[in-house]
């Protein structure tokens, strides 16, 4: 298994980025990754990704990286 695996990129769509984490979330349900989490995504692309559906047995919190030159908003 891997300690933790990032989504580095919003997808084309939103839709196609949460489905993309939502299958991380099954993969650290599942035992391959111990934690996972996101980089680069505004703050609307984080509250998109905050707000998808998750496995009920997730708990552990939302890693997030943030780049200096990527703007926020």
């Amino acid at each position: 298994y891997t300690d933790l695996t990032l989504l580095h990129h919003p997808c084309d769509t939103p839709a196609h980025t949460i489905e993309r984490y939502v299958e991380l979330q099954a993969a650290m349900e599942a035992g391959h990754t111990k934690a996972i989490g996101v980089s680069n995504f505004t703050v609307e692309q984080l509250e998109q990704v905050r707000d998808a559906p998750s496995p009920p047995a997730t708990t552990d919190p939302l890693i997030i990286i943030l780049h200096g030159h990527l703007p926020l908003a």
